[in-house]
C-alpha cells in the first residue's frame, strides 16, 4: 500500500534541502573560481572572507527558497537583522565600499517578499549582479587588496550568464520575451568573443542557449532550477580553462 505520508515527507525534505545544496554550490564555485585568479588564497582577511561569503550565501538561499518552494513567507525577514548588523560592522572594519556592496545583496530578497508584480525586474538584476559580480569580486578584492581587469572581465561575464540563467524566476510566462532574452543570449556572445577570443567560450554560449530554449519549451520552474545551477558550475569550469 502506498504511503502517501511518507511520500510528501521525502518531498518535503528535497525541497528543503535543494536550495541548500545549490547555495553551497554555487558559492563553492565562485570561491573556487576566485582562488584560481588569485596571488593569495587564505593567508589575507580570513575572518573577513569568511563573513562576507557567509553572509552573501544566506541571501542567495533566502531567493533560492522562494524559486524551489514559492515561499513569501515574510517572517523571515528577521533572518536579514543580523546580516544588516554584520555588514554595518564590516563598514568600520574593511573598505565601506565592500560593506555596501554586501548590503545590496539583500536587494532581490526584499524584492521577492514586498514584490507586487509578478515581473521582478529589479530583483532578476541585483541577484544576477550579487552571485555573478559582487560575491566573486569582493572575496577576490578580500583576498588580495587590489582588483585587477582580466578579473573584472570574468565576473562581467558572470554576471551575463547568470541574468540569462535566472530570467525565468523573475518574469512570469518569460517565453513571451523572447526579444529580451536572445538580447542577452546575443551579448553573452559578443562579449565573450570579444574579451575571451577562445573556442572554449562557445560552449558557454551553447549552456545559455540550451537554458533559454527550455525557457520556450516551458519545463517546470524547479527542474529548471537544478539545471541552471548545474549550467553555472560548468560555465565556471569553462571560464577557468579561459585564463
Amino acid at each position: 500500500m502506498l504511503n502517501i505520508n511518507k511520500i510528501n515527507r521525502q518531498k518535503l525534505n528535497f525541497n528543503f534541502y535543494t536550495p541548500i545544496i545549490a547555495t553551497i554550490a554555487i558559492t563553492l564555485a565562485n570561491s573556487w573560481l576566485v582562488n584560481q585568479y588569485s596571488s593569495e588564497i587564505l593567508t589575507r582577511n580570513i575572518f573577513w572572507q569568511i563573513i562576507f561569503v557567509s553572509l552573501t550565501g544566506l541571501t542567495s538561499y533566502l531567493n533560492f527558497d522562494n524559486f524551489i518552494n514559492s515561499n513569501k513567507n515574510k517572517s523571515k525577514i528577521i533572518l536579514i537583522i543580523p546580516i544588516v548588523l554584520l555588514f554595518v560592522i564590516m563598514l568600520f572594519h574593511s573598505p565601506i565600499s565592500l560593506a555596501i556592496l554586501g548590503l545590496l545583496t539583500l536587494i532581490p530578497f526584499l524584492t521577492n517578499m514586498f514584490s507586487f508584480s509578478t515581473n521582478n525586474g529589479i530583483g532578476l538584476i541585483s541577484l544576477a549582479a550579487s552571485i555573478g559580480f559582487i560575491q566573486p569580486v569582493v572575496l577576490y578584492y578580500l583576498r588580495n587588496n587590489f582588483l585587477t581587469f582580466t578579473f573584472v572581465k570574468v565576473c562581467l561575464l558572470t554576471l551575463i550568464c547568470m541574468t540569462l540563467l535566472l530570467f525565468s524566476f523573475y518574469f512570469s510566462k518569460s517565453e513571451n520575451y523572447k526579444i529580451s532574452l536572445i538580447s542577452i543570449l546575443i551579448l553573452e556572445f559578443i562579449f565573450s568573443l570579444i574579451l575571451f577570443p577562445k573556442t572554449s567560450t562557445i560552449l558557454i554560449f551553447l549552456l545559455c542557449l540550451i537554458s533559454l530554449i527550455l525557457v520556450f519549451l516551458r519545463l517546470k520552474k524547479k527542474y529548471h532550477f537544478y539545471i541552471n545551477v548545474l549550467f553555472y558550475i560548468v560555465i565556471i569550469l569553462i571560464i577557468n580553462s579561459i585564463q
